[in-house]
């Protein structure tokens, strides 16, 4: 391996990263068009998309792809977050991009509303007043 290939694999997820990703520990209402809603936790999210982990053990990678869905699957998340004193839920359309034995990667739809640009702009204060946010 080159010097510029070692380096370039040393970078870390993070560095490599257009946009700054944000810690986030609740959970998540997501419809799949003609599939129940689940739940998902949401570990993490950025202004273009976050990772949703499975919950329970009826709910994982196996499960999903049974029922025809995989990457490429579009789908609605939606989840509430207090912020500022008070409750703001976000629904969000979003494509999976990547699925994991952990839970699911999704991109949102170009079309972000306001809600998620309030809690993304909320989230960053906070976060940089403490100096913390996701790699």
């Amino acid at each position: 391996m080159s010097k510029n290939k070692s380096k370039d694999a040393a970078i870390s997820g993070a560095e490599r990263r257009a946009h700054e990703r944000f810690a986030l520990a609740v959970q998540a209402a997501v419809t799949i068009p003609q599939h129940p809603t689940r739940d998902f936790g949401v570990c993490e999210f950025s202004e273009t998309g976050m990772f949703l982990a499975f919950i329970g053990a009826q709910l994982n990678r196996q499960s999903l792809e049974k029922n025809g869905i995989q990457a490429g699957s579009e789908l609605k998340v939606t989840f509430s977050v207090p912020v500022g004193g008070r409750k703001s839920t976000c629904d969000l359309d979003a494509t999976i991009v990547r699925m994991t034995d952990h839970g699911i990667g999704v991109a949102f739809l170009p079309e972000r509303p306001e809600q998620l640009l309030a809690l993304i702009d909320a989230f960053a204060a906070a976060n940089h007043a403490k100096g913390q946010s996701v790699g």
